[in-house]
């Protein structure tokens, strides 16, 4: 429940309708309930705001924190303004008036909790729909409710006479620095965590914690520095099909619903019956290929000390049907690295310089090949923590870098979404593994290498490290990051 109020509602109505203008928008809102705040995360266009709004035991909707291209806006501050800087923007003077619904607790309905101006008890009649209108210098925009109604909160804003948003911050050329405090998060809480961290001895060799655009914790252990480049292992993957992304983007590949024998017309491979031949580029992505792959070392072994990687995947037989079972398969991405040099006519490292690394200013990047110099797609990114981050941050921001598209948001949204079910709480999308407990997903890779993305609080998580699994990692992002944010 919301501190002092009413529980906003999972699934919100928003309709914004502009003064004199005829023009109309909607948007469904979406209230994810986490520890006392109802937070939603409200598009417009191509504006997005993080807003977490309580209504108070006094009707009145208080602005907790907002922000307008991470620019936030602390409790205290004109709603109203700021509702008009993220959703409304246009010409200053302009009057526009925001309606929204929500779902309320039955005994919040009594007369005490709503607007005292609304008549007898401060209920309005049974058939009254008239709304009341509050300025832009208001925090309170009254909540009013006939009995067995759906309470509705209405505010009237006059666009203010400035730019509707401060200009994204991009680290193009290095990430910037802050104190948690300035980001909304409890430095405390993050002191905890660091505490932990030398209490179980976990073997960490960075971690980075990033909110808005800036690094608000970042630890080195042992002899690492922001410099030191490490094996990035299987988040290497999430590398791959966000190249795989950019090349559907630009038409270079048709779709991911292709066959994946369509890419190699001129090969032969063996168990090649029907199955096998139903394989589609998204069954790679998804890793529900239907290949009787073991992910274990002993096939690594053989892979490495084979001729043709491509063909050492393609060869094994099928145990089932394309996109019946989840199946890891480190194999099956380096498939798709020889899809996208056989595209591109590039080579996957070079097209990924160009379209990835170059416009996010990646400069350090090694990545290992197979023996016939195709980039390995399962694994050998080599990268620094920092330009590691820089990929969540890409994803954060909808495939937007400065003002370049560099790979579409439908494919973002797409590739962070759950495809299948896994062996684990997990769920997988395009080789990004989806945590549903806060709509995250994560880029994971063997011994603790994780790039950790909670949209919804504009938070990254980084991680390098020699443990044996991600769980220390997940626990210090349950027990001491979010709660940083919750308790900031």
């Amino acid at each position: 429940m919301a501190r002092g109020g009413m529980r906003p509602s999972k699934e919100l109505a928003a309709s914004l309708r502009v003064g004199p203008s005829t023009e109309r928008r909607s948007a469904k809102l979406s209230a994810k309930q986490s520890r006392g705040y109802g937070e939603r995360k409200i598009a417009s266009g191509q504006k997005t705001a993080l807003a977490t709004l309580a209504l108070s035991a006094r009707a009145s909707v208080t602005c907790q924190k907002q922000r307008v291209n991470h620019a936030r806006v602390h409790r205290g501050e004109s709603l109203a303004k700021h509702l008009a800087l993220a959703f409304l923007g246009g010409p200053e003077g302009e009057e526009r008036e925001i309606r929204w619904n929500w779902e309320s607790w039955p005994t919040r309905c009594a007369p005490t909790t709503v607007d005292p101006r609304r008549g007898p008890g401060g209920l309005p009649g049974p058939k009254s729909t008239a709304l009341p209108e509050v300025s832009d210098s208001t925090l309170a925009p009254a909540v009013v409710a006939a009995p067995g109604e759906t309470p509705v909160a209405t505010v009237t804003v006059r666009v203010p006479g400035v730019t509707p948003a401060v200009p994204p911050y991009w680290p193009t050329q290095g990430w910037r620095t802050s104190t948690p405090a300035e980001q909304g998060m409890n430095a405390e809480r993050l002191a905890l965590m660091m505490d932990s961290v030398r209490q179980q001895n976990l073997d960490l060799h960075s971690l980075l914690v990033i909110r808005d655009g800036a690094i608000v914790s970042e630890t080195y252990f042992g002899s690492n520095t922001p410099e030191t480049r490490r094996e990035i292992y299987s988040v290497t993957k999430s590398f791959i099909a966000t190249l795989v992304g950019v090349a559907i983007d630009k038409g270079i590949i048709a779709g991911v619903e292709r066959p994946v024998g369509d890419f190699f017309p001129d090969r032969k491979f063996a168990n090649w019956d029907a199955a096998k031949q139903a394989m589609t580029l998204e069954n790679l992505l998804t890793m529900t290929t239907g290949l009787d792959w073991p992910e274990a070392d002993a096939t690594f072994q053989q892979l490495h000390g084979g001729r043709d990687w491509v063909k050492f995947v393609m060869d094994e037989p099928m145990r089932s049907q394309p996109g019946a079972e989840f199946n890891y398969c480190s194999g099956c991405s380096h498939v798709l690295s020889a899809i996208i040099q056989r595209q591109t006519g590039m080579n996957t490292r070079d097209f990924a310089q160009r379209e990835l690394f170059e416009p996010l200013g990646i400069n350090d990047a090694v990545w290992d090949t197979d023996t016939t110099g195709i980039a390995i797609g399962g694994c050998g990114l080599q990268l620094t923590p920092r330009d590691m981050a820089k990929l969540g941050y890409l994803y954060l921001n909808g495939g937007m870098w400065d003002g370049r598209q560099i790979v579409s948001t439908g494919w973002v949204k797409t590739a962070t979404q759950k495809h299948t079910g896994t062996d684990t709480d997990l769920g997988y999308g395009y080789q990004w593994w989806i945590y549903p407990r806060w709509g995250a997903y994560a880029a994971l890779g063997r011994y603790g290498q994780t790039i950790f993305v909670i949209p919804d609080l504009n938070l990254i998580v980084l991680t390098t490290a020699a443990l044996e699994g991600p769980d220390p990692i997940f626990d210090l992002i349950e027990q001491y990051i979010v709660p940083a944010v919750q308790l900031s």
